[in-house]
């Protein structure tokens, strides 16, 4: 769960300009694919970490 909270806080905390617009970018195309928000809520949310 630590991995996880310190992978998506230095995802969230980009300095890089081109970085920050590749993140935005992939997220925005993963949003269109089924199946994926839902996948990426849960993983965000942690509900399938034990």
């Amino acid at each position: 769960m630590v991995t996880m909270t310190d992978r998506m806080t230095r995802a969230a905390t980009l300095k890089s300009a081109p970085a920050r617009l590749l993140r935005n970018s992939a997220l925005a195309i993963a949003g269109h694919i089924p199946g994926v928000p839902a996948k990426l809520a849960r993983l965000l949310a942690e509900l399938d970490n034990r």
